[in-house]
């Protein structure tokens, strides 16, 4: 079954590869990936630590 950490954890390796991929080649990422990729940590801080308070 697909689970929502299973979802995080997939996203949170695609973050710091683009991350990694953004400190090595700053012109690789447009702007429009910079401002996904803070919507996204944006996003990443809040629901994960209610999520893990949940599920334990």
């Amino acid at each position: 079954s697909f689970s929502i950490q299973h979802f995080f954890i997939l996203h949170i390796f695609l973050y710091l590869f683009l991350l990694n991929l953004a400190k090595s080649n700053p012109d690789a990422l447009t702007g429009e990936l910079r401002l996904r990729l803070d919507n996204f940590s944006e996003f990443v801080k809040e629901p994960v630590g209610t999520e893990r308070k949940a599920t334990r």
